[in-house]
């Protein structure tokens, strides 16, 4: 009887830590702070690519003070809606980059452009 016992107070023991660590993961994979929006007009399959793609990319010498700021991609009906700097301060804390447009300084107009797998920028001319 007591091995018994035994045995289910250490089946227990191993669900409940199992159980935990997944809640633990899954709650630091949900501890990403989204700094940007990805809109299409396409499938969702498309969009998925492009956040993947878009996440290691640095966009601070793009984003504006106090506005967001949408970016287009060449050949695509994907847009990037990058948050302004004042957003993600009063939302996550994060320090506002020098690299932010500020205001007064005249905006080149840019769009992204994928290739081979890559985010490149692409300046378009008025």
């Amino acid at each position: 009887m007591k091995t018994t016992l035994r045995k289910t107070i250490i089946v227990r023991t191993i669900f409940f830590l199992f159980l935990f660590l997944i809640i633990d993961v899954t709650a630091f994979a949900q501890g990403v702070k989204p700094h940007y929006v990805v809109n299409n007009a396409g499938d969702a399959k498309e969009t998925e690519n492009y956040y993947y793609l878009l996440s290691n990319f640095n966009f601070d010498q793009y984003r504006f003070y106090d506005k967001r700021r949408t970016i287009t991609f060449v050949k695509s009906a994907v847009t990037v809606e990058l948050y302004s700097a004042k957003e993600l301060l009063e939302t996550y804390q994060k320090p506002i980059s020098p690299l932010t447009i500020m205001d007064n300084i005249p905006q080149t107009d840019i769009a992204f452009l994928m290739n081979a797998g890559k985010v490149q920028i692409v300046k378009i001319k008025k």
